[in-house]
């Protein structure tokens, strides 16, 4: 370790802190603020699933079950009701038996859970879900106390909280008055303790406790919330049957099984992205892609700023190899310490979120704290030193080209254009080509009939994303140079050094890129999730009155994440292009130093400064709604290839384009704060009076 900090590397790395500083610790908070989202987003899709996995474990996986066959079973004989028999087929214990039975001579193993609704009488008309469950199973079920026995209940502890229940009170189950069915004998219940409950159980029939096997027949008696009568004239009510498994169908369950899709077990797959997951991975993602783009962009001038020690220390004997792992020593410190501090932030956040969710608390179902698994902690360190060493070899790959000669002849400000990386553009007729392939690919693999998108699918859609953004940032490229034009008709000195800024400085296409990649990711996002998912109605009321659009208030309550969670983000792409600034700021001060000498003012250097950063920002944040939009109305178009797709009608079509419009409009909303900051860091950026200061205030 010593002979890699230590002799030459280790002063190579130190001159390069001394002289560079300003574009060491900008590389630094662009690392952390990446590997933060995307640590953020991890860490809550990760902590969802731990939730899932243990409520769904406790519950014997059911959920995941290939096929679920579903019966009722009657507690006082089967029910009848204005004379007609309510289900047309039921089960009882003996027949089930029977049938898990001869499930198991196949080989397949077939799971049965039990339960009732019931009424409380101490909650009103409020009730709960009664899950039937030996005391073996009910073990990892509960929370504290014992588990019920014959007369007994462990309540929900979410539902006991709420009626301030505590152990050894007692419960009154009591059945709906309907005309024509006998009165109800109430069931009392014993408390023998509290049972975990699920994060998202609402105390209102949909929490669940538990009950032994033997009460099952006698609560189900009482009716619940659907009482009948049996072929005696008694009261009676019904019970759920549920059986899961995976395999072959089982004999005797064709009519009542539901068969499933077997899904990928990723959280990342079999689990829905919310909206903040889905904010924090994209904006991780286009965020590192900035931070790269700024990196390139200021690499050249960085390295020409580094010419003067580079060239001495290669006239003392440097090699060109010391001063490209002298970068890549940089990059590496950089890149753990800025990677800690992002990983440690991301979580920080995400378990401060989780913390006040009821998932934390012992008694319900879920991990005490956010979950971030170790090996996801190394690849985002991994990340976090990946980027750092692009942004640090950048400039060190630049700057190990200096001749050692170059020592001996102070060499002035290049111009900017001289300093740009020339680049081998790709023709838009091979992007054209791949983009065709793509869709053609995607085409071939529309959704399948539950709506589920396979692994071609997506990689082809990727491509496609990949390609549009090509087309876009290449629209942006030729619309820059009209309004530089635009600009320098205007007349007025400011803006015409900024259109010369625009004519002649590359580097404003890392702004351009910023506004378009987030807008476009955003604007997608936005109507893709909020306004064309809940197209339909789903409301009974209003589907009964031939409504088919869901209400516009909850299409606003959903895009009011988008929009102010698309503000942060873009908030966060404008500090990313004013930090990309801030890393090429020796070019910046240089022209305000030059502009200054020519009878500009400060005020007119920062309006240059501004309009060279608004503008390709603004123009990029314009383009990428569009083909946001363009690219919900093509995905569209290819979800109605699938056999599952529901069209929508003729007559709601202009609705749901004048919502979408209106979910763009608080994208570009967003992206005018987004220019706002970045617009900060640029007037911050001309305070040089002269060239002397200027080299002075770029390090």
């Amino acid at each position: 370790m010593r002979g890699i900090f230590g002799g030459l590397n280790g002063a190579l790395v130190r001159e390069q802190w001394r002289a560079q500083r300003r574009y060491t610790l900008t590389a630094g908070v662009m690392v952390a603020l990446a590997t933060g989202l995307a640590t953020f987003a991890v860490a809550s899709v990760m902590t969802q699933a731990a939730v899932a996995s243990d409520a769904n474990t406790a519950y014997a996986g059911a959920a995941d079950a290939e096929n679920i066959a579903t019966l009722p079973g009657w507690g006082n004989g089967v029910g009848y009701l204005h004379g007609e028999q309510l289900y047309d087929r039921s089960a009882t214990s003996e027949e089930i038996d029977a049938i898990v039975a001869d499930a198991a001579a196949q080989g397949i193993d077939v799971s049965v859970s039990q339960g009732s609704y019931a009424i409380v009488a101490e909650s009103g008309d409020r009730g709960m879900y009664l899950a039937a469950v030996d005391p073996e199973s009910a073990a990892p079920l509960m929370y504290e106390g014992e588990a019920p026995g014959p007369g007994e209940v462990a309540l929900a502890s979410l539902y006991a909280r709420d009626l301030a229940l505590g152990i050894g009170d007692t419960i009154t189950l009591v059945g709906r008055d309907l005309e024509g069915i006998p009165d109800a004998d109430p069931v009392t219940l014993t408390v023998s303790g509290f049972a975990k409950t699920l994060a998202f159980d609402a105390v209102d029939y949909d929490v669940t406790s538990l009950i032994s096997p033997d009460s099952l027949a006698d609560v189900a008696a009482v009716g619940g919330i659907l009482p009948a009568v049996n072929e005696r004239g008694e009261r009676t009510g019904s019970y759920d049957i549920v059986l899961a498994w995976d395999g072959p169908m089982v004999a005797g369950l064709e009519d009542v099984t539901t068969t499933w899709e077997r899904s990928d077990t990723s959280p990342w797959l079999s689990s829905s992205l919310g909206a903040g997951e889905m904010l924090s991975l994209m904006g991780a993602g286009l965020l590192a892609i900035v931070a790269v783009g700024a990196a390139i962009a200021a690499g050249r001038s960085q390295g020409e700023a580094r010419t003067q020690w580079v060239a001495t220390a290669r006239a003392l004997g440097a090699t060109r190899r010391d001063i490209v792992v002298a970068g890549a020593l940089e990059g590496l410190v950089v890149g753990v310490i800025a990677g800690a501090i992002g990983v440690a932030a991301g979580w920080g956040v995400e378990a401060w979120i989780y913390s006040a969710q009821p998932a934390s608390r012992p008694d319900v179902y879920g991990p005490a704290l956010a979950v971030l698994p170790l090996g996801y902690v190394a690849a985002l360190l991994g990340l976090a030193i990946i980027l750092a060493l692009v942004i640090g070899l950048v400039p060190a790959l630049w700057a190990s080209r200096v001749e050692p000669s170059a020592a001996l002849s102070p060499r002035g400000a290049t111009h900017q254009r001289d300093a740009e990386p020339r680049s081998r553009r790709v023709p838009l007729a091979w992007l054209g080509g791949i983009g065709a392939l793509g869709l053609a690919v995607a085409a071939g693999n529309p959704p399948s009939t539950t709506g589920g998108i396979d692994a071609i699918a997506v990689g082809a859609w990727i491509a496609v994303a990949v390609v549009a953004a090509a087309f876009g940032v290449v629209a942006v490229r030729a619309l820059l140079p009209h309004a530089s034009a635009a600009l320098a008709r205007t007349g007025r000195p400011a803006l015409v050094l900024a259109s010369h800024a625009l004519g002649h400085r590359t580097g404003s296409l890392t702004a351009a890129a910023t506004g378009l990649l987030l807008s476009a990711g955003l604007t997608f996002g936005a109507v893709e999730t909020t306004v064309m998912a809940p197209v339909r109605a789903y409301d009974d009321d209003l589907m009964a009155a031939g409504a088919t659009l869901a209400t516009w208030d909850l299409v606003v309550d959903a895009l009011l994440v988008w929009w102010l969670g698309g503000a942060l983000l873009l908030m966060a792409g404008g500090f990313m292009v004013g930090l990309a600034e801030w890393m090429g700021r020796g070019a910046a001060l240089r022209e305000a130093a030059t502009a200054g000498a020519l009878g500009l003012d400060r005020h007119g250097r920062q309006i240059a400064a501004i309009a060279r950063v608004a503008v390709p920002m603004s123009l990029g944040v314009i383009v990428g709604v569009a083909l946001g939009l363009l690219g919900v109305a093509v995905f569209e178009v290819w979800e109605q290839l699938g056999a599952g797709a529901s069209t929508i009608l003729a007559r709601d079509l202009p609705v749901v384009i004048l919502r979408a419009l209106i979910a763009a409009l608080g994208i570009v909303a967003g992206g005018a704060a987004g220019v706002g900051i970045a617009s900060l860091f640029a007037a911050r950026g001309v305070d040089a009076r002269s060239p002397q200061e200027a080299q002075r205030l770029a390090r």
